[in-house]
């Protein structure tokens, strides 16, 4: 009789294989359980490993199909494991994974985020002391580092840490490395920049700088461990400028699943989903593309490599290994781009291994393997000891084409995920205290999959919560459970849905039979979850050969709550700031900003606990518009849409204009309002009075100060929390705005320490605008720029609350828009010049639309970066200096940098 779960207990059929160089491989690893021993091999003959892992590459969609030299360098000298898996599909869950060989609910990096994910999770906490990287280089391996490490890395603290393990490093410390320009990489030891140069694209230069390791490992004759992790294909996935063309016809593949027609069965946050519509559709192609073209240089460096190993006379002896950290959905069950679910497209990744004694052009389907295995799979390739809390095995059996004894081979691979609950914020963890403020400060942009992810944004936003602390606790949706066996993928939801397809009869997982299905069958699935969720160390391998006995009268039913993190016990923020500026003179060493509710000018940065929530107020009244002079310009019912003034470096869009915003370049996984609402007017301009608002009144203990230090220094420090009162973030389902944005991002205190100068001059050119806070505003929190992460005018698109602000992927609460809120805020009418509103990243004040004479200002009165020279009062002097305002038209606020900026904290 067949296995109700589709397990086969056969011995394998598969043949031996001479086994070459491995046929002596083992060691302690062998000891793991599954693997059967072997006899010790010289460690002359050890072999060098290179491992190359991509970041975000699918497999169902077809991108191995475009890496020409992957298909016929590694897959056909070598041997493509069909059914690899990721046990975590997120980055930083996954990376953990691969550096240690745990599960997540055993490393505990449940996201990309402090507190609980992230660098900050993984370094400061103690697990990098002990990865594969220690392991090798114990076992007398030369160790070398190219790429990408951990999202947080590395910390404001130290930018050019090591470490431990690697005997060289070369991994970005400043900039933006997904942007594939414009950052700087600690090369052992010294912060080398790279600009924006063709030749400056960030995988062609982590190629260069691992075939230089490779010329000189040669030379050296130890065995070495290369760990080469490029970004793309993660967005933006700018391509380097000769793929920037392929390609062009592309699009995300129409399967199934691809807007699936019918998701009634699908978990409710699913289920509620509408059709993508054709401008999401055609978002996803573009996207697509560009994956495609980043993937082109990956491919180049696979062959750049091999080349270079067979000239140096080491391919013969180097173990090849290429996969991924995870996939990625674009459209599959009407999701958008995004990771963190267990369906195929987010968990099935390549796999493909070429080197001594790996049979050629060998396809090997059947045997269910992943990320925990791949520490383990080094280690033994080295002969390494690993420690006893890994819980992978080794793969070496099935790379020489040993068969497995029967039933040692594991027949469930665990899957599970607690993205939502890490970067709600999910209060302490037992084996961690929670990030110090100065750890707050991110490298890396956040995956917008990891702060919005795709299990989220209906569910969460739908199920009831609790602001506190600036954290809105994580909906359980959002976490989850799952069994991937040969035939099954199982998942248990948090809020108790399940979700069961058969995979062979429906590979597109178009059909739920949680509903249907023998309860007998979802018993022993769900006991045998439940097991391996709570295993550690060996007992996973033993727990993967088979589920456990259940008891006779256990029904299905009584399965208990899904374990999940630790609940959060944040303290919530009740207390408003209330004080506004104190004007006087500004000598040096003077306070002239001081809120109430700071505890210490100097003081670490942080939430002050309060006795009580912050209470949801009705929906507020229809937005008032502001009431700008009688001979205002500007009309506040007919503003003009700034999508088209939208300039972009990336797109070789190298100098600013008038009445433009001057960006960097766009991320690729942004996103923003979904449609079009009544407040489009038909000739093409925006009703700002008709545009629905985020609802709500939230208080939040707000700190900020401003001082001048004696030594012509201005210093900023704050919590990024505001003084004024904002919506409910993330946004209610019950509300107008949320047919327009799902936005699931909650606010949060962030540390805040930003040292100007106290005069600021313009630089020599002005500069683009990143992504993050452009300045920081009077009321305590930051200032955006006026576009919106999909590259167009936020301010029109964008879900905003009444103080024209809202929160993003950072959990920080921002401002776009000039709204009456905050003009009662920072400048109320009065006769004259506007007042200071706040400062930019630049040290230069931006102040409210109000010039010399009184007249409210637009951009026809600014230059290209919105701003202009004239007199002004600052600090309690009146100075003939540069100054940026708001004004009620596009750019709204900052067009670039007039002067040189300083790092923001976000």
């Amino acid at each position: 009789m067949a296995h109700p779960l589709g397990i086969s207990i056969r011995p394998s059929l598969l043949a031996l294989v001479t086994l070459g160089l491995f046929g002596g491989l083992a060691g302690p690893a062998g000891a793991l359980a599954g693997t059967p021993a072997r006899p010790a091999i010289e460690a002359a003959a050890r072999p060098n490993i290179l491992f190359i892992l991509t970041d975000d590459q699918d497999l169902q969609l077809g991108s191995m199909a475009v890496m020409p030299n992957v298909e016929r360098l590694l897959a056909a000298q070598g041997t493509t494991l069909t059914d690899f898996f990721i046990s975590d599909p997120l980055c930083c869950p996954s990376r953990s994974t691969i550096l240690r060989g745990q599960y997540t609910h055993s490393h505990r990096v449940f996201t990309n985020m402090p507190p609980n994910g992230g660098y900050q999770r993984f370094g400061p906490t103690g697990l990098e002391a002990s990865t594969v990287g220690t392991w090798l280089q114990a076992a007398g391996y030369t160790t070398a580092f190219f790429g990408k490490l951990l999202n947080g890395f590395p910390t404001a603290a130290d930018i050019m840490h090591i470490p431990p393990g690697w005997s060289e490093w070369n991994s970005p410390a400043e900039g933006d490395p997904y942007g594939s320009y414009d950052y700087a990489l600690n090369q052992n030891g010294r912060l080398v920049r790279y600009g924006s140069d063709p030749e400056d694209h960030i995988t062609d230069v982590l190629a260069g700088l691992a075939d230089d390791f490779l010329r000189r490992a040669a030379a050296d004759g130890e065995p070495f461990f290369v760990y080469l992790s490029p970004y793309a294909p993660h967005g933006p996935a700018d391509p380097a400028p000769r793929h920037a063309d392929l390609f062009a016809d592309a699009q995300v593949p129409r399967s199934a699943s691809f807007n699936e027609a019918d998701v009634s069965d699908k978990p409710r946050d699913i289920a509620g989903r509408d059709p993508l519509t054709r401008r999401q559709i055609a978002q996803l192609d573009a996207s697509y593309r560009k994956r495609l073209q980043s993937l082109q240089a990956v491919d180049e460096m696979v062959a750049r490599l091999v080349a270079t190993l067979e000239s140096t006379g080491q391919l013969a002896n180097t173990v090849i290994v290429f996969t991924s950290d995870n996939g990625l959905h674009m459209g599959q069950h009407r999701l958008l781009t995004g990771k963190a679910t267990a369906y195929e497209e987010d968990i099935h990744v390549p796999f493909v291994v070429r080197g001594p004694g790996i049979p050629a052009g060998r396809t090997l389907s059947g045997y269910l393997a992943g990320n925990v295995d791949l520490a383990p799979t080094f280690a033994e390739l080295a002969g390494a000891t690993p420690p006893s809390f890994v819980e992978g095995r080794s793969l070496v059996p099935l790379l020489t084409g040993q068969a497995p004894a029967a039933g040692t081979w594991r027949q469930a691979l665990l899957v599970e995920s607690y993205a939502a609950a890490g970067a709600a914020g999910g209060g302490a963890d037992p084996l961690a205290a929670r990030s110090d403020p100065g750890l707050d400060s991110l490298l890396e942009p956040p995956d917008l999959d990891d702060l919005q992810p795709s299990r989220m944004t209906l569910a969460a936003a739908a199920a009831p919560r609790t602001q506190a602390a600036g954290v809105a606790q994580a909906d359980p949706s959002a976490t989850f459970s799952g069994l991937r066996t040969p035939r099954y993928t199982y998942v248990e939801l948090a809020t108790g849905e399940r979700e069961l397809y058969d995979n062979p009869a429906d590979p597109y997982q178009l059909s739920n039979l949680a509903a249907t299905a023998d309860p007998s069958l979802l018993a022993e699935l769900s006991a045998w979850l439940r097991a391996l969720q709570a295993c550690a160390g060996a007992d996973c391998r033993a727990l993967e050969a088979g589920p456990p006995s259940l008891p006779a009268a256990t029904p299905a039913t009584a399965t208990p709550p899904l374990a999940t993190p630790p609940p959060a016990t944040s303290t919530p923020l009740a207390q408003t700031a209330t004080a506004r500026p104190t004007e006087g003179a500004g000598s040096e060493g003077t306070v002239l900003y001081l809120p109430f509710g700071l505890r210490g000018l100097l003081d670490p940065v942080g939430p002050t606990p309060a006795t009580a929530l912050p209470t949801r107020s009705p929906s507020p009244a229809p937005t008032a518009a502001p009431t700008p002079a009688a001979e205002s310009p500007v009309d506040l019912t007919h503003l003009p849409f700034g999508d088209d003034r939208i300039l972009r470096r990336d797109r070789g869009q190298t100098q600013p204009a008038a009445g433009s915003l001057w960006l960097c370049g766009v991320p690729a996984q942004g996103r923003g309002a979904s449609e079009a609402g009544d407040w489009t007017n038909a000739d093409g301009t925006w009703d700002f009075t008709r545009k629905p608002t985020v609802d709500g009144q939230v208080p939040w203990t707000s700190e900020l100060a401003v001082t001048l230090d004696g030594q012509g220094k201005r210093r900023v420090t704050g919590n990024a929390l505001p003084s004024i009162e904002t919506g409910s973030f993330p946004i209610d389902p019950n509300s107008i705005a949320y047919r327009y944005d799902r936005n699931p991002s909650h606010i949060d205190a962030h540390g805040v320490d930003l040292v100007f100068d106290a005069t600021p001059r313009a630089a020599a050119s002005p500069s683009c605008l990143p992504y993050g806070a452009t300045g920081i505003s009077l009321t305590g929190n930051a200032i955006y720029h006026g576009a919106s992460t999909l590259g167009t005018d936020a301010a029109a698109h964008e879900m905003l609350d009444r103080c024209g602000g809202q929160s993003d992927g950072t959990f920080t609460y921002h401002t776009h828009f000039l709204t009456p809120c905050l003009l009662d805020a920072l400048d109320p009418p009065a006769a004259g010049h506007s007042a200071l509103m706040g400062y930019i990243m630049d040290g230069f004040g931006i102040y409210g639309p109000r010039g010399e004479d009184g007249d409210i200002l637009t951009s026809e009165d600014l230059d290209a970066c919105h701003g202009h020279t004239h007199p002004i009062a600052w600090d309690g002097r009146t100075v003939d200096l540069y100054h940026y305002h708001w004004t009620y038209d596009f750019p709204y606020n900052v067009g670039c940098f007039k002067g040189r900026p300083i790092k923001a904290w976000n």
